[in-house]
């Protein structure tokens, strides 16, 4: 729950903006492909997690927010295989017009754009109905949970209004924060407490 986001941070960092970027940055990719790796394997866990410690308190949140959030972090693996294409393509030469037009055809194509889709939707509705989910539990300071939120708001405005990899990346460590408490949480709960029915976990 610490993890993944501090991944995402990292790719946040290092990601290039353009294609280009990687003919003329090729050291970053090591750095970034281990990055997304470290993302797939644990924000999906994460989001998964977090919709377990909110549900008790708001089910319908949990109930929408979750499989949205998790499932659209498992599309990072695809995102991280056009990276992978980039980077080989850049490694072999200099992109020229064939290939940037071959990068978009794969970018365009109607299977992968379905993915991007779902990527780009639900990693910022899923962890926002998380996030409001957090606030209405209780389960963390109140600070957490807006912190939580104002990461996944801001990440948008960072990457998209400002185009700026440090403000980008600080969104994601700012995220991280509210997703630490929501882990101190997770393990301050006894076991006999973890999985009640939401009408009893209310009371």
């Amino acid at each position: 729950m610490v993890v993944g986001p501090i991944a995402v941070a990292l790719v946040r960092v290092v990601i290039p903006y353009t294609s280009a970027g990687f003919s003329d940055h090729a050291g970053v990719y090591p750095v970034l492909a281990t990055a997304e790796v470290m993302a797939v394997l644990t924000m999906g866990f994460a989001m998964l997690g977090l919709g377990r410690l909110v549900q008790g308190q708001a089910p319908l949140l949990a109930l929408i927010g979750t499989p949205v959030a998790a499932l659209s972090w498992t599309m990072v693996a695809v995102l991280g295989t056009l990276d992978s294409v980039t980077y080989e393509k850049a490694k072999a030469g200099s992109l020229g017009a064939s290939d940037a037009a071959l990068l978009a055809r794969i970018q365009s194509n109607p299977e992968i754009a379905s993915f991007f889709g779902l990527f780009l939707f639900g990693h910022l509705a899923g962890p926002l109905l998380l996030g409001i989910g957090l606030l209405i539990s209780g389960r963390v300071p109140l600070w957490a949970s807006i912190t939580l939120i104002a990461g996944d708001l801001l990440h948008p405005v960072a990457f998209v209004v400002l185009g700026s990899h440090a403000l980008d990346a600080l969104c994601y460590l700012v995220f991280a924060a509210g997703m630490a408490m929501a882990a101190r949480a997770v393990l301050a709960t006894p076991n006999d407490q973890w999985d009640l029915a939401p009408d009893v976990a209310r009371a």
